[in-house]
């Protein structure tokens, strides 16, 4: 029996949070605990009255074409209004900047992005856009963070003593404090 080499011993790092979001349709046993858990959290403190401005100094940006900015979608309006109320400040920009071009865009896309913001939140595109474009800057991306076939939409029932959309608001909170904290 031979032992595996250092280099093989290193070869893929974990999956971030967001990577995790993005790649599986439904949630692991531990990032459903910890943004359950975190969610109760956050609704604790909205309740003591306590505003919990945990994401103060944090700039997320919400990708959306010019066309869909006059229309706001639910989930965006969600991301946005959960965001701004943990204290981040949040920005609209044109999907065409994410770098859907050639290599050399991508490249610069990648590299100008994460001095920008913290987390992207794409409202167009497909998961494997969202994902290349994680795994390109290195700052978490949402596919319409809370949207329809978003997979937190799945653990809405599980908050105990919070319902329905403040559930969901709690949640994508929760989201980006875990991923942004």
């Amino acid at each position: 029996m031979s032992c595996p080499s250092p280099q093989s011993a290193r070869a893929v790092p974990a999956a971030t949070l967001s990577e995790r979001l993005l790649a599986n349709a439904t949630l692991e046993a531990r990032d459903r605990q910890t943004l359950l858990q975190t969610a109760q959290r956050l609704q604790r403190a909205a309740r003591d009255g306590g505003a919990a401005r945990l994401l103060s100094g944090r700039h997320v940006a919400i990708a959306i074409a010019a066309e869909a900015e006059a229309g706001a979608t639910p989930a965006r309006a969600l991301f946005e209004r959960a965001a701004l109320q943990l204290g981040a400040r949040v920005s609209r920009i044109a999907p065409g900047i994410l770098g859907h071009g050639e290599h050399a865009a991508r490249a610069a896309t990648a590299r100008l992005l994460p001095r920008l913001y913290d987390a992207i939140d794409c409202h167009l595109g497909s998961t494997g856009h969202a994902l290349a474009l994680h795994r390109g800057c290195g700052v978490p991306v949402y596919l319409a963070l809370g949207g329809a076939r978003h997979p937190i939409r799945a653990l809405v029932d599980e908050l105990a003593g919070i319902d329905g959309e403040l559930a969901l608001f709690r949640l994508v909170q929760a989201v980006l404090v875990e991923t942004l904290g």
